[in-house]
This record gives C-alpha cells, structure tokens and sequence, in this order.
C-alpha cells in the first residue's frame, strides 16, 4: 500500500472519508510514521547493510544512525562474534596499549561499531547488518515497512487518528 491508501483505509475506518479535522500531511507525517516506528521497534521488520572501509590502526567505525539493532557484522567476509565491554576487558588486560591484527570481535555502543583487534590493514570492507527504524513518511513515499504488515498500520495510523478525538 502506499502512504496514501493507507490513509484512506483509516479515515474509512474511522468513518471519516470527507472529514478535514486531520490533514493529510498530519495522517501521513506524524500517525503513519509513529506506526510505522512501533512496527519496526516491536518486530525488526526493516533489514538494511551498511558497507565502510577499515582504515589501519582505527577501532571505531560509525554505525548507522537509523539503526536499531546489530544483527551481524563482518570484517573481509568473515563474520566476527559480538563481544561486551566485559569480556573484552578479560581478553585485552593491558588499556595502554593498542592490539592491532584482523579482527574477531565487535562492539555495539554510543553509536559506534568497535572491532577488536583494531584493524591492521586498510581497505578491507565491513559490512553491518542492521534492524532499522523508518524514515518519517511523505504522501509520495515507499514504504519500507513490509507488505505483510501494511494492514497493521491502518490500524495503528486509525489509532492516532482516535487518539485526537478525545
């Protein structure tokens, strides 16, 4: 469906066709995306890959912004173990010093992407595999939300619109 279906399933549902007590840009912008960001928080359905490059001797790699949730990460094709600032601690003893080679492992925090141990070689591709949340829908927009959930965000933008009669 597209942002406008959407919109003219709920206001039938709400038995609204002709009503102006919301505006399109207020259905479409703000309810259709508050569904749409529910739905992707609740069940991870927008799957996205981010590549970058490793440069030598860098440790962290900016993550995707929109992302909100790591499902995997790979370093020159080969998948590496995520890992917590505990264990990390028990691996590397020594935080003076920098452990450079191919990495094993990485880190998800503060909007980063940390590999252990810290590249040695640059230009080697990494790949993060992410759960994004959407982008804030236009009338003119696709979805990024799967088709199978389209008929959950009527009901969810339906809700909104309720939510303004009180």
């Amino acid at each position: 469906m597209t942002p406008q279906q959407i919109e003219t399933a709920a206001r039938r549902m709400m038995n609204a066709s002709g009503s102006n007590f919301w505006s399109q840009a207020e259905i479409i912008e703000d309810y259709l995306y508050f569904a749409a960001l529910e739905m992707a928080q609740e069940t991870f359905c927008i799957e996205n890959r981010y590549t970058t490059t490793s440069v030598a001797s860098q440790q962290e790699y900016t993550a995707a912004s929109r992302a909100l949730a790591i499902k995997r990460v790979e370093y020159d094709s080969q998948k590496l173990m995520p890992i917590d600032f505990q264990k990390l601690d028990s691996i590397d003893l020594n935080t003076n010093t920098t452990v450079t080679g191919t990495p094993q492992y990485y880190y998800h925090f503060d909007g980063a992407i940390g590999l252990h141990p810290t590249p040695d070689t640059a230009g080697k591709t990494i790949k993060i595999y992410t759960y994004d949340e959407p982008d804030r829908p236009t009338s003119t927009s696709t979805l990024e939300i799967p088709t199978q959930f389209h008929g959950a965000l009527v009901i969810g933008v339906a809700f909104w619109m309720a939510k303004k009669e009180i």
